[in-house]
């Protein structure tokens, strides 16, 4: 029965599939309202989308991880009495959780983070692997993120440049004996 439920989670994988729709969206929209969508847009819209599933992922793991385990006291949904709290609220505070991580802050209250254990614990020793697995993420993506960005700015500009650059060597050449 899990196995067929662990089938479906390939699908979550055809990101081919959801780029050729967005490209099929993309050229719909223009044609539609007789616009052009800067590439360095459709990038950036890349970058949120993708850092959206990845924030949205290591929250679920976090909460996975302390609920495979039976919320152990040391945990941090233990610590921040979210065990009887709604979904909606423990799933806001994962979410606040995954993105304290990924930019490499939340080591204050809140979110709740067990910085020291008390007894070293298999559970201990997870949760400390998860956190910093987060972190070096977080660290990737940002430097990412950064490269990306400057890259789009770069490229805004490309085309004006090359049309400056013509114009420069134009009047050169008219001003030439």
């Amino acid at each position: 029965m899990r196995l067929s439920r662990l089938s479906k989670l390939l699908r979550l994988m055809r990101f081919s599939r959801m780029a050729d729709t967005f490209v099929y969206m993309r050229a719909a929209f223009e044609d539609f309202f007789n616009v052009t969508i800067p590439d360095g847009a459709i990038s950036l819209a890349w970058l949120v989308l993708g850092f959206s599933f990845l924030v949205h992922w290591v929250a679920c793991i976090n909460f996975m991880i302390c609920r495979v385990y039976d919320f152990p006291e040391d945990s941090w949904v233990a610590q921040a009495e979210l065990v009887d709290l709604d979904m909606g609220t423990k799933y806001s505070w994962c979410v606040f959780k995954a993105l304290s991580q990924l930019i490499g802050l939340g080591f204050t209250t809140p979110p709740v983070v067990n910085t020291q254990c008390e007894s070293v614990t298999e559970w201990c020793a997870i949760e400390h692997w998860v956190t910093l697995s987060c972190l070096y993420i977080g660290y990737l993506l940002y430097a990412m993120i950064i490269s990306n960005i400057s890259f789009i700015v770069v490229n805004m500009n490309k085309g004006r440049t090359n049309l400056v650059e013509k114009v420069w060597a134009v009047n050169e050449y008219m001003r030439s004996p």
